[in-house]
């Protein structure tokens, strides 16, 4: 979850060494560490179309708010220019926002299902990790309409299609960050 900006003002005003990880705060200059977001976005539809797929629909987590970017919207920034770039039209239907449970994966998995055959998504980019899960359940329970899936994963998964998104490293360099900035602080 986003810290508040009057907490991050007092971190900097008391000059306690911090890293975000993460989040983009848009009113307040902070040491970062972030995934690319957009970038993958955009490569993986990129392999989509080449597989022929044209309905690309998207499945993320949560938004930011005013005053902060979470990865949602740099999911959604990436999906959208990457459309736009290519004279493709945008289609509100296919964006889904998740709370990041699996319980959520399925219930959007349940919307686009319910959606006309001829408008359901070919394929579905899941920008979020527990949502996956309920989505791939949706499918393996269902069996009547199968996607293709690209799913994000912090590490080397079964499923055949996926996005590393180095979670894990992204903390252990915040926290060799922070470590720098504690052996400067004192």
């Amino acid at each position: 979850s986003p810290i508040s900006i009057s907490d991050l003002e007092y971190l900097q005003k008391e000059k306690i060494p911090f890293v975000v990880i993460g989040n983009y705060y848009l009113n307040i200059e902070t040491p970062t560490v972030n995934f690319d977001h957009k970038k993958a976005i955009k490569e993986a539809i990129t392999k989509l179309l080449e597989f022929g797929y044209k309905k690309i629909a998207l499945i993320t987590g949560p938004k930011g708010e005013n005053y902060v970017y979470k990865s949602h919207n740099f999911a959604v920034e990436g999906y959208k220019e990457f459309l736009s770039e290519h004279n493709l039209q945008y289609d509100e239907k296919l964006v889904k926002t998740t709370n990041h449970t699996q319980e959520q994966g399925y219930q959007v998995m349940e919307e686009f299902y319910f959606l006309p055959e001829n408008e359901r998504p070919e394929a579905i980019i899941i920008a979020t990790s527990k949502p996956g899960k309920g989505v791939l359940k949706f499918i393996e329970e269902k069996k009547i309409w199968n996607p293709f899936i690209i799913t994000y994963a912090d590490e080397e998964i079964t499923h055949p299609n996926y996005i590393l998104a180095p979670y894990r490293k992204l903390g252990e360099t915040a926290f060799d960050l922070l470590e720098k900035y504690l052996k400067d602080w004192t």
